[in-house]
């Protein structure tokens, strides 16, 4: 049986001292409209293992309390979410970047206006957990309601299936429907949504993210069914990196006349949702999406290259990548209509062709984040110990024989659809 220090990191087992009753008393007053709470019972714990998350440290605060006035007994689950205080890889990357500003932008201003658009037409559905409270000083903090009362859970020690990632899709859909037609109608209230992880310098520069690549090319060095693709590969390699980030900014700085744009969710995978399925018949009813952290406007076809390989199993990637692109993309346009947007409808045709112009987020997904992905989701690892790992240790990471096996599916199909031309 693994030990608590195993399953969590130092963050999430020591609870900072600013996380205490007092803070907790505000979000209750907060929430309850009313300042006079008694709190008789506080108990936190970490709120996700330390394989599930990276760019934040979560707590669970489970407290009884008494509203005064009205005599009432309540009890009430919290998710703190907040930023690493203790010395690590992960605290260095994270402290100068804007992500906390991003997800409250998200959650106090951008979310709520995506679902009012869809509650105007009747669409109940919603996109993620209430937020309860949040700040950027003295502390970067966010609180939400804990959604494991109401029933969702996340997936742990399984992989997502078809049906699962369809109602993925689904609310991917509404959402960047809704948020294409606030960008036609209100842009200025997405002026801040522009820090994706591609605009993070101390990220991007890190060994982790910058030279997958070459481990990449060493593995098809000896791969010998492989090998012959290394030439594309090494073409790429140099300008890989800039590429990504052209394409990740492209709205702000090289806006094209077809770019198809909206708020993309940025890290659209399945550790950051939340399922509910029926208790008594399985059946799946909902999923909820969180940490909007990395969200930015850009094109939506790099949520649909992030997804393809974060969210996807690799028989869906194999098997039922055009079924799932349609499916997504018939709820987009549906959507659009349905909410009452004024521009042009876009073609699946065109989506495909934003696929392609955006190709080197697939080349650069596929060579860096695919075989990490493996082992983060599959082996229980702290992803903050294999960023910082030294090369050796990242190295085997390519050598999985799931991964090399996939490689033998995508390599010949991404050099049919013109993926491999730099």
């Amino acid at each position: 049986m693994a030990s608590v220090e195993e399953n969590f990191g130092l963050n999430e087992l020591e609870v900072p001292q600013w996380l205490n009753a007092d803070f907790i008393k505000k979000i209750l007053q907060n929430c309850e409209n009313d300042n006079d709470i008694e709190i008789e019972r506080l108990n936190f714990s970490p709120a996700t293992s330390r394989d599930e998350h990276y760019a934040s440290v979560m707590f669970r605060a489970n407290v009884s309390y008494k509203c005064i006035k009205s005599g009432s007994n309540k009890i009430k689950s919290l998710i703190i979410k907040t930023l690493p205080e203790y010395e690590s890889n992960k605290k260095e990357m994270l402290q100068d970047s804007p992500i906390f500003e991003t997800e409250i932008g998200m959650y106090s201003k951008v979310l709520p206006k995506l679902e009012s658009m869809l509650r105007a037409v009747g669409d109940r559905t919603v996109f993620t957990a209430n937020c309860l409270y949040h700040s950027l000083n003295p502390k970067k903090v966010i609180v939400f309601e804990d959604l494991i009362p109401l029933g969702y859970m996340a997936i742990r020690d399984r992989e997502v299936t078809l049906d699962e990632v369809k109602m993925a899709y689904l609310k991917l859909a509404k959402f960047h429907a809704t948020s294409l037609k606030l960008l036609q109608e209100q842009p200025a209230a997405l002026d801040d949504i522009r820090y994706g992880a591609m605009t993070m310098t101390s990220w991007i520069e890190s060994d982790f993210f910058s030279n997958g690549m070459s481990r990449f090319i060493s593995a098809l060095d000896v791969t010998p069914t492989l090998v012959k693709y290394k030439p594309y590969f090494v073409a790429m390699k140099k300008d890989l990196i800039e590429n990504c980030k052209k394409s990740f900014n492209e709205y702000r700085n090289n806006r094209q006349d077809n770019g198809i744009y909206a708020v993309c969710h940025g890290d659209f995978h399945f550790k950051n949702m939340l399922f509910k399925h029926n208790p008594t018949n399985n059946k799946l009813e909902d999923i909820l999406c969180c940490d909007f952290q990395l969200s930015y406007v850009g094109s939506i076809a790099n949520d649909i290259i992030y997804s393809f390989y974060m969210l996807l199993m690799a028989e869906h990637r194999a098997n039922h990548f055009d079924e799932l692109l349609y499916y997504y993309f018939t709820h987009f346009t549906e959507t659009l209509k349905k909410i009452g947007y004024n521009g042009r409808i876009p073609k699946l045709m065109e989506l495909r062709e934003q696929l392609l112009r955006h190709r080197h987020n697939a080349i650069y997904m596929l060579t860096t984040f695919l075989p990490f992905w493996y082992a983060y989701t599959l082996k229980k690892v702290d992803p903050d110990e294999l960023m910082s790992a030294k090369d050796d240790s990242r190295d085997v990471l390519y050598t999985n024989k799931d991964y090399i096996k996939e490689l033998h599916t995508i390599l010949p199909r991404y050099l049919e659809l013109g993926y491999l031309e730099n």
